[in-house]
């Protein structure tokens, strides 16, 4: 069995200050993907289900801000997601 690529695990508060310092030293980051502004809404609103992901030395190599959500019972939030990791 081939070793994992990358590492994906669930954003929680006390990965703030990771995700905000990943996001100033990337090339393509702007406000719209920090924790201020992403939790902007009152406390319980979103059920957030942001991903950090690391690669095979531990360094983080990528953000992905998202929310849990269901339609007709099923979690769609990272079907996507799902189907890039696949490939």
């Amino acid at each position: 069995m081939e070793e994992a690529k990358f590492t994906i695990v669930r954003y929680h508060d006390g990965m703030a200050a990771v995700w905000d310092q990943f996001l100033q030293e990337s090339v393509n980051g702007t406000f719209l993907q920090s924790r201020n502004f992403l939790s902007y809404h009152p406390q319980g609103r979103f059920d957030d289900w942001s991903l950090l992901i690391y690669d095979k030395k531990n360094n983080l190599a990528g953000v992905c801000p998202g929310t849990k959500c269901t339609r007709g019972g099923d979690n769609v939030s990272y079907r996507i997601l799902e189907q890039l990791l696949a490939a």
